[in-house]
């Protein structure tokens, strides 16, 4: 069954390379291919020599196209119908190929006209023939048509094997007789012919006489003999009956007869009320169903494994062949030639091209300089050909996040080399999830650990999936497969290094969750559980800083072109386009160390304050800073989200409106800043009110307190006059119970009736 599946894998994966050839234009090797075949189908100096044009060609290629396209997404029964239905055209193309190439041979020759001959020459024809109505009367309808229950009777079931099996033979031993057949016959005329006691009384005699030697031996006929006779054996030749203008057409008449007799077949079989039906089954599932429908299809087709196959097949072809077959734009290679602009000006490269030049002249590199040629072949296919369209894109960003997934693991493992620690995040996160709190959720951020804890196991789950997205929409923003090769080099490093910090975030939200839950250093837990976490905060400080200092400078070459970007060397767009690109560049590159070194600071900053609480467990302020800690970060990474809307913004009033900007930005506004103001606001209102509410809610006497008992209805447990509160539906609590609650939900946990409004009221 595994082999089935990665057999199924490895085949949507040569569609889809297919598919990629065919949009990036490398189909040069079709043409070469179909002019080969051509050669092949030409005999001399024939009739029959046009072969097949350009646009035929073309024609072909885009219904090709078209099926590939449709049976990468059929599951393995359609695609096998496709398969079928396609089979008879397949058929009958190579009928009329080979029919075209037998009418060449005898057009160029000068055996007499004889029928027999005739069938001679075409003996596969009537095999292909036969093999397409078996197709489309047998295969087919068996294949479309829902089976038809076996009859009880074995006799009949033993019948219907035996037809079965002797029309199965018919097609296969019946043409092969045939030929059989004609040889011997042709060849009983030939010696007859030869027993002739006076072969040169006609014309005629004397020209069957010299076709009969030269069919038999070629070598008894010397070119003297054939040009004196030349006349005589053309008059009586096949060629002098194939010339004449009514057998002009025949290969064209003999395709439309085949796909005459396809159409008969869906007609007779009603082929077509069935696919419809099929089809419209489909349909209505779509409609009906539409994510469940598209859900079942991404898992059954194993869409990421199809593309990633697909991508490193691309990569390994790349590296085999090389330039030949996988050439580069020459504008790249004559832009990285120059060495200074239009102006006089030096260009400055922060990326090494050499290998980009190398694999543009791999030619004229040494022969021994192997994996030097190696390298840029794997450097180029990667990171140039490898994002040329957006199939390649789809490929490359699933690799990319099978590598960032990879990437992860590994420093996690370094992290927690054991694995204790993770095992116990996972266990916690799946015993006690932390849902979204419809009321306060900042509540529940500033003070527990468990919503740090289930984070940190979901971007470790998670960062796969992040980086394809995040992959496929910065790729579709910057336009990426219409770049030149050495743009497109320069972008796809720059969405490396992108996923290189999408793939920091998970570390250190682990880094934190360990590092919250260690105890004191010596005594509850050894040195180097600190020491390891502490040393990659160090690193993802060091990696902060220079975020800040060397990545806006390496932005600064960035070449630009289409829609935000110029071609290095070119003019400057109207307007400074690529300067406010550039800003907003640089922008979005101090934001994102800006929020790494946020969040590394405050990870350090809350270690230090659980780990003074754990020696001094009476220490009164941790609560307090804690929540100031954690409001703060709260705070600025919403200030760093609207300053990414204000980015997009730039961008799209100032350069260029884009779908993706727009689309990018609606997703992040309704789904990053709308929930998270909601939430700010919401909290805000209630840190408001609670304040003045529990003021405002009287403590019960000492009579009310007994006679309404003295046990909280919330913690169970025993309640004075100090320590208690009455509300105005007739409960009491713990004032700190009741302000535990009032920060969950603002109601009376025993009537639900509103707190905030009676205190109000009151």
């Amino acid at each position: 069954m595994r082999l089935l599946e990665v057999t199924d894998t490895l085949f949507r994966s040569l569609l889809i390379l297919f598919i990629d050839a065919v949009l990036a234009k490398r189909i040069s090797w079709i043409f070469t291919l179909k002019n080969h075949f051509t050669s092949w189908l030409q005999y001399g100096d024939t009739l029959y020599s046009n072969g097949i044009s350009d646009e035929l060609t073309n024609f072909f290629l885009a219904i090709v196209f078209l099926l590939c396209s449709v049976a990468v997404v059929m599951p393995p029964k359609q695609l096998r119908i496709l398969g079928l239905l396609c089979l008879p055209f397949v058929l009958s193309v190579a009928a009329t190929f080979v029919f075209v190439r037998r009418l060449n041979e005898m057009v160029y020759s000068y055996h007499p006209w004889n029928l027999r001959l005739l069938c001679l020459k075409c003996f596969p024809i009537p095999m292909l023939c036969l093999l397409i109505v078996f197709i489309c009367f047998r295969l087919l309808p068996g294949a479309i048509a829902p089976p038809v229950p076996v009859h009880p009777d074995g006799r009949y079931r033993r019948l219907h094997y035996a037809l079965r099996g002797f029309l199965g033979s018919v097609i296969i031993f019946l043409p092969v007789m045939l030929y059989i057949d004609t040889c011997v016959k042709a060849d009983r005329i030939y010696n007859r012919l030869l027993a002739q006691k006076s072969p040169l009384q006609s014309t005629p005699m004397v020209c069957s006489y010299f076709h009969v030697m030269k069919s038999r031996s070629g070598n008894y006929l010397t070119q003297a003999v054939l040009q004196h006779h030349s006349e005589c054996l053309y008059v009586f030749s096949l060629s002098n009956h194939l010339s004449r203008d009514h057998f002009r057409y025949i290969p064209e008449l003999f395709l439309v007869a085949l796909l005459f007799l396809i159409a008969l077949a869906f007609i007779c079989e009603h082929l077509h009320c069935q696919l419809m039906a099929s089809f419209e089954e489909q349909v209505r599932r779509f409609l009906n169903e539409t994510f469940d429908y598209v859900a079942d299809h991404w898992s059954r087709l194993e869409v990421p494994s199809v593309f990633l196959c697909f991508w490193l097949i691309k990569l390994t072809l790349v590296i085999i062949l090389g330039q030949a077959s996988w050439p580069i734009d020459a504008t790249a290679v004559e832009i990285l030639s120059r060495a200074t602009d239009e102006k006089g000006m030096p260009i400055k490269h922060t990326l090494n091209f050499t290998f980009l030049s190398a694999y543009a002249n791999e030619s004229n590199l040494a022969v021994t300089n192997v994996p030097y040629k190696m390298f840029s072949r794997f450097l180029t296919g990667a990171l140039a050909i490898g994002a040329e369209t957006w199939t390649s894109v789809y490929g490359a960003a699933v690799f990319v996040g099978f590598l960032s997934g990879i990437v992860v693991n590994v420093l996690a493992f370094f992290v927690d080399p054991l694995g204790v620690n993770i095992a116990q995040l996972i266990e916690t996160a799946e015993a006690e999830p932390v849902a979204a709190n419809p009321w306060i959720p900042i509540d529940e951020q500033l003070t527990t650990n468990e919503h740090i804890e289930v984070t940190a196991i979901e971007l470790l789950n998670n960062t796969g999936w992040s980086c394809v997205v995040l992959f496929v929409f910065l790729a579709i923003q910057y336009d990426l497969p219409n770049l030149t090769s050495h743009q497109r080099i320069f972008c796809f490093t720059h969405l490396l290094i992108i996923m290189g910090f999408t793939c920091v975030y998970p570390v250190e939200s682990l880094v934190k969750a360990i590092l919250l839950r260690l105890g004191l250093p010596g005594s509850e837990s050894s040195w180097l559980d600190h020491l390891i976490p502490l040393l990659f905060c160090g690193l993802m400080l060091g990696l902060s800083g220079c975020v800040f200092i060397y990545f806006p400078i390496w932005l600064s070459y960035l070449p630009h072109t289409g829609r935000g970007y110029q071609l290095l060397g070119a003019k400057t767009a109207a307007g400074g386009i690529s300067a406010y690109t550039g800003y907003a560049q640089r922008l979005r590159t101090y934001l994102c160390g800006g929020q790494l070194l946020l969040d590394v600071s405050c990870t350090i900053f809350e270690y230090v304050i659980h780990q003074a609480h754990r020696k001094w467990p009476l220490w009164t302020g941790f609560t307090t800073l804690l929540a100031a800690s954690r409001l703060f970060n709260i705070f600025v990474n919403y200030l760093i989200s609207l300053l990414s809307v204000f980015v997009i913004l730039w961008l799209i009033f100032y350069e260029s409106f884009g779908v993706c900007r727009v689309f990018i930005l609606v997703v992040h506004v309704f789904f990053v800043l709308y929930p998270a103001t909601c939430r700010g606001f919401l909290w805000l209102r209630t840190q408001f009110l609670l304040g003045g509410s529990l003021a405002a809610i009287p403590s019960p006497t000492a009579d009310q307190l007994v006679a309404y008992a003295d046990d909280c209805p919330i913690c169970y447990g025993a309640m004075t006059t100090w320590d208690a509160k009455l509300t105005q539906c007739g409960h009491i609590y713990h004032t700190k119970c009741l302000s535990q609650w009032m920060r969950r939900r603002p109601i009376c946990p025993m009537c639900n009736t509103d707190l905030f409004a009676a205190s109000v009221g009151r």
